[in-house]
């Protein structure tokens, strides 16, 4: 009798027939459109909706052994793959911030969790979006968004940010705020960018 071989696929056990499987193998096993991405889990699982750092994307036909596991997720779940971006992300979270990254319609939503707000304002820390375009680093993030929740002392709207828009899931407070050519791609990076934020906020108007 011929051995199958059992794949833990989104932390549920599939069987198959053979050893050799290709990514639209596990995607019909689960009933995932073709555009879903299909992930090898490398030693622990990454935490949902971080960039992996140690999977290995499935893209063509491979051997497997029972006992493999693997993610097959939306396209976009895991954020921006360019290692480049992928190194900005880890600074940020080398800095001791929390750091979600979502898929976007422009590119990727980069979400600071729980930033902490200079005194002034209604809360002290917020949920920070950042949405950083799909041809980042030639293009910069335009604009940044925090709560709905956020105003300054005494309940005034900032300023050029009354407008709430949704992204991500969620609805968030638009700071249209705009760098005016201080953007230099292979210099600046998230962590400017976040400077350029933080000194906007420091204003509390």
């Amino acid at each position: 009798m011929k051995s199958r071989t059992t794949v833990i696929i989104n932390e549920k056990p599939y069987h198959f027939d053979t050893s050799r499987l290709c990514p639209d193998d596990f995607r019909k096993a689960v009933g995932a459109d073709a555009d879903y991405e299909v992930w090898m889990v490398v030693g622990r699982a990454d935490p949902e909706g971080q960039l992996p750092k140690d999977d290995i994307q499935i893209k063509d036909c491979l051997e497997v052994k029972s006992g493999t596991r693997v993610k097959v997720v939306p396209p976009g779940t895991f954020g921006a793959t360019d290692p480049g971006l992928n190194a900005e992300i880890e600074e940020l979270r080398e800095r001791g911030l929390n750091v979600e990254v979502l898929s976007d319609p422009a590119g990727h939503a980069v979400v600071l969790k729980s930033f902490v707000l200079p005194p002034g304002y209604t809360q002290s820390t917020t949920d920070l979006l950042v949405r950083v375009p799909g041809n980042y680093p030639h293009a910069h993030p335009d604009m940044f968004y925090v709560e709905v929740g956020v105003l300054l002392e005494g309940g005034r709207v900032p300023r050029s940010a009354d407008q709430v828009e949704a992204h991500a899931g969620r609805q968030w407070r638009r700071f249209s705020w705009h760098l005016n050519n201080r953007w230099h791609p292979g210099r600046d990076t998230l962590t400017t960018f976040l400077g350029f934020v933080e000194a906007r906020l420091a204003k509390k108007e």
